[in-house]
């Protein structure tokens, strides 16, 4: 199976502990014995095309520097996804899944069996983290979830060139909505969603916030300018869907 693994990684030498738990996703990765190919879009972060090309997985990086970017932000996630997308819909190569992964998790060990489950199948398939692991304490099911860390797209190319155009309009900026956009997008596009939390075990790694600079409110300030945005282009892309439906009737009717 081909793999096309859409992530971004933290900056590389300032916080022990996050460099600990991205190379922990990377050997992850590698332990899935797949044809893997990790597409990550960067924004200037320190160290990160050294670890991958240490890493010995097959890897595309793009490079984006924060100039290009609005004052006072960090990162853009629609960037990210655009990238691997345009990858994803090249003709010269093909992909089985396309895969959105944060990297300070350790992968499900029977990943590769729920793939081959839905090879077959176009749909999407959610995998939410079952253990936390904070300040070197192990925190149970209940108490693990702060989203979707794994999101899997089986669609053909014709799916993700309509995502891509969809993407086009998303403005996301820094922290927070990614799996909500996804969540929209996987509606959007017809595709049904399976939730396999109960099948799989994803462990989550609470990162370093203060050795990169983030807080809780930055977050909180960050989610909710991109929930306020994301609100308006799904109505918008609904409203849009709806003219084509009552048109189509119209015509019908007119006949």
């Amino acid at each position: 199976m081909r793999l096309l693994i859409v992530t971004t990684f933290r900056p590389f030498g300032f916080s022990r502990d996050n460099d600990f738990y991205q190379y922990i996703f990377l050997n992850s990765l590698k332990n899935l014995n797949c044809d893997i190919t990790i597409c990550t879009t960067q924004f200037d972060d320190y160290g990160v095309e050294q670890a991958l090309k240490n890493s010995s997985i097959n890897y595309i990086y793009n490079n984006v520097s924060k100039n290009e970017l609005p004052s006072g932000k960090k990162y853009s996630n629609q960037m990210v996804f655009k990238k691997a997308l345009l990858e994803f819909c090249k003709s010269d190569y093909k992909y089985d899944f396309f895969i959105y992964s944060c990297s300070d998790i350790l992968l499900p060990v029977n990943l590769k069996d729920v793939l081959l489950k839905n090879k077959n199948y176009m749909g999407v398939s959610l995998i939410y983290p079952n253990t936390l692991v904070k300040n070197g304490k192990i925190y149970s099911y209940y108490k693990a979830i702060y989203g979707i860390d794994l999101i899997i797209f089986k669609f053909d190319k014709l799916k993700a060139e309509f995502f891509l155009k969809i993407i086009d309009d998303w403005q996301q900026y820094d922290w927070g909505i990614n799996e909500n956009f996804l969540l929209a997008v996987s509606d959007l596009l017809h595709l049904p969603v399976t939730n396999f939390v109960k099948y799989a075990d994803l462990i989550k790694f609470e990162n370093n916030f203060k050795a990169i600079q983030e807080d809780r409110s930055w977050q909180m300030k960050s989610w909710k300018e991109n929930q306020t945005f994301l609100n308006i282009i799904y109505l918008l892309y609904m409203l849009k869907a709806l003219i084509i439906i009552y048109y189509i009737r119209y015509l019908i009717l007119k006949i």
